[in-house]
């Protein structure tokens, strides 16, 4: 029969994938001292960003997926703290993988690199907050359990929503960046 509620577990990944969206747009990444051309910047940027928006994509499907069919809350909230660990750790990977992008070799490059680093690093503290909300979530009521787990994925997609908007400023500052960005078949897939 499964665990069901009127409240079905958050999907994250809309948000998540719209900071990775954004960044793609900007065709930004992390910093780093080695210097790169603007097109090998970008490219090894929106391959990461593809990358990291997969696992979070795949992970938000899978729990949705496989909370329904949980027999109990406490599975339910097992699998919700498993999401949000891997999506930690998807974005320790990212994290590492852009600061090894180097930074464009190009105007304010490598202080734009290490600006948009600092700025998506942010993404961990929310869901670090978020994984530990999830690991304290009540196991006596199912509807106090949907709710609260509602909130905190309201709250985490709101967050990550604000962070992804102010990365939209970003390109505004480093204008090669936005045209590599704009030739890249992937990050035109982003």
């Amino acid at each position: 029969m499964g665990w069901q509620t009127d409240h079905a577990p958050p999907r994250l990944a809309p948000a998540l994938l719209l900071a990775a969206c954004v960044l793609a747009l900007a065709a930004c990444g992390g910093g780093g001292a080695k210097k790169v051309s603007a097109d090998q910047y970008t490219s090894s940027v929106c391959s990461t960003l593809k990358t990291w928006q997969n696992k979070i994509k795949a992970g938000s499907t899978t729990l949705s997926q496989t909370a329904r069919s949980s027999s109990s809350l406490k599975e339910v909230r097992a699998k919700f703290v498993t999401f949000f660990d891997t999506s930690i750790a998807a974005t320790d990977e990212m994290l590492k993988k852009l600061g090894q992008a180097g930074a464009p070799n190009v105007k304010n490059g490598s202080k734009f690199a290490a600006e948009l680093l600092h700025a998506i690093g942010k993404a961990k503290p929310i869901l670090v907050e978020a994984r530990s909300k999830a690991e304290k979530l009540p196991l006596n009521d199912p509807a106090q359990f949907g709710q609260l787990a509602q909130g905190i994925g309201t709250s985490a997609q709101s967050q990550l929503t604000n962070l992804g908007k102010s990365f939209a400023a970003l390109k505004q500052k480093v204008p090669a960046l936005a045209q590599a960005g704009k030739k890249n078949p992937v990050c035109q897939g982003l």
